[in-house]
């Protein structure tokens, strides 16, 4: 079988545990994965084996997987490399050398992504929220030309992504996530770098203010 496939079944399969598809605590039937994929139980077998090291399945030896429940100390692990590296993603970003005309168009990018945000509430389209929220946060590093570090955080902040994803169920909490956004955006066009940064760590920090909540809404999700 070609790296290419065996790519596609980690990834797939990643995605669809990333994304709550397969939910927390899920027991995953090998045969119909294998039916699913199309491949046969080796590849899939490394796929989980990948996936067990990124903390998103258990592997129980004769007794079977399932897709990892939601465990506070990693997801604040994860939060917590996120939190660093996008801090200072945002100040390198926000020091870069820019003639009026990059500023513009910066800025334009951000608002843009703020209108889509409006309207993904307006629709009740929470997942398409998920996606802008970010590439929102993704502009920060492209503009500070650190998108392998983007990549990396992205790699390895699987159970970060499903606690986000989670707490975007909640429309209150989206239209809070957006009315932070819109305060980042407001300081970066004022040029209060500082404060930028500032709002930005706050907003990093809300989900942990959140946990108990999404536990009390989600006690089958949580260890």
């Amino acid at each position: 079988m070609s790296k290419d496939k065996k790519e596609d079944v980690y990834d797939s399969l990643r995605e669809k545990i990333t994304t709550l598809s397969l939910y927390p605590g899920q027991e995953l039937n090998v045969e119909e994965l294998c039916s699913l994929f199309q491949v046969s139980r080796s590849p899939l077998r490394d796929a989980l084996l990948r996936l067990e090291r990124d903390r998103l399945v258990d592997i129980f030896p004769q007794r079977g997987t399932r897709v990892s429940y939601l465990d506070e100390d990693i997801i604040e692990e994860e939060r917590y490399m996120r939190k660093c590296m996008e801090l200072g993603a945002l100040k390198r970003a926000l020091l870069k050398e820019r003639s009026d005309k990059e500023k513009e168009a910066f800025i334009s990018k951000l608002e843009s992504i703020l209108l889509m945000q409006k309207a993904y509430i307006l629709e009740d389209n929470f997942s398409s929220f998920y996606t802008s929220d970010d590439e929102l946060h993704h502009l920060f590093y492209s503009e500070a030309g650190l998108l392998n570090v983007w990549k990396i955080i992205s790699a390895h902040t699987g159970n970060d992504k499903r606690i986000r994803i989670l707490s975007f169920s909640d429309k209150a909490i989206v239209s809070s996530v957006l009315d932070e956004h819109k305060a980042i955006v407001d300081a970066i066009k004022e040029g209060k770098n500082d404060l930028a940064v500032e709002l930005d760590e706050k907003h990093l920090a809300k989900v942990d203010k959140e946990m108990k909540e999404l536990k009390t809404l989600f006690p089958t999700y949580f260890i």
